[in-house]
């Protein structure tokens, strides 16, 4: 019988230590939208460089340093309901926390924000197919967020993780239990969207983490492999809006002086399902001139930047 799509599930749950299953089951079920793991070798024991006087190439050896590049799309939606603890009301919060960001809970709201890329936490990922069972621990990575006028938001993670047995196990796929799962996304409408004093018609917009990962190789580990470490972060936004008169808004004049300004703006409304995108220092390029079915608009972009460090932006749920 071939293999079907719909048969596969994910589980995640945060590493209390960095590279070291979380203890992650069934009862940690993540929903998503799309899934892709590519598992990949850093040695693939190769030995075509030998030469033996004939054509050829002599047996491999093992292969060693094998991990996977996840990459996972999601729905943007909360609880539906007031914050009550972070890691039981969101289940993506796990995926942030191998992103390098935090999260504190008060007064029903959950508020994140990064952190020094060291610091940064990690998690397990169960990933089931129909018929097997792919482990990866110290995921991390980056994640990005985007969201069209009238329509769901979504998030992206995109990382590594170390495969922890080498290899999948082959497992029946199990019921996997799904935190909210009854919720609704919310829509992105009456965002208040706002770049300085300048309040756009907004059509979408995506904001990146832009998170740089590297590979961490170890001769000292049996897989050759002591996982990945977030070594630095570019935060990026961008949208598409109508253009208005430069006595308005000039984004020509700001790009040319480096000039940064607030940029806010929120996804949802309704309570346990609203998202506030917070970039206190947003700098901005000289934008992109684009025809919308005969409307003028500016493909605008820029990057948020630090003012004590570590507050480029913050997200809160609420």
């Amino acid at each position: 019988m071939p293999k079907l799509e719909i048969a596969r599930g994910l589980t995640v749950l945060r590493e209390g230590t960095y590279l070291t299953d979380a203890g992650v089951s069934t009862s940690d079920g993540l929903e998503f939208v799309e899934v892709t793991v590519n598992v990949q070798d850093v040695y693939d024991g190769s030995r075509d460089d030998v030469n033996t006087g004939t054509a050829g190439s002599l047996t491999p050896g093992a292969s060693s340093g094998r991990h996977g590049e996840i990459t996972i799309r999601g729905e943007l939606k909360g609880p539906g309901a007031a914050y009550s603890a972070a890691l039981d009301d969101l289940p993506w919060y796990h995926l942030l926390l191998g992103c390098a960001v935090s999260g504190t809970v008060g007064g029903g709201s959950l508020t994140l924000a990064p952190v020094r890329p060291d610091l940064s936490g990690s998690f397990t990922l169960g990933y089931y197919t129909g018929d097997g069972y792919f482990k990866f621990e110290g995921c991390r990575g980056n994640m990005r967020f985007s969201g069209t006028a009238a329509e769901r938001g979504f998030w992206e993670f995109t990382g590594f993780g170390v495969l922890a047995a080498s290899y999948p196990i082959a497992v029946t796929l199990p019921t996997i239990t799904y935190a909210n799962q009854a919720d609704i996304p919310p829509v992105f409408t009456s965002g208040s969207a706002v770049l300085g004093a300048w309040t756009p018609v907004i059509r979408s917009y995506e904001f990146d983490l832009g998170n740089a990962t590297t590979p961490r190789l170890d001769g000292n580990a049996t897989t050759g492999h002591a996982g990945f470490a977030i070594t630095n972060r570019s935060p990026s936004w961008s949208f598409p809006g109508e253009v208005v008169g430069l006595a308005t808004y000039d984004p020509f004049r700001t790009s040319l002086s480096g000039t940064t300004s607030n940029l806010a703006w929120t996804h949802g409304a309704a309570t346990g399902q609203t998202f506030a995108f917070d970039l206190d220092k947003a700098s901005v390029r000289s934008p992109e001139m684009a025809d919308e079915s005969g409307l003028l608009m500016w493909n605008i972009s820029g990057r948020a930047h630090i003012t004590t460090g570590n507050d480029e932006w913050s997200l809160v749920g609420s």
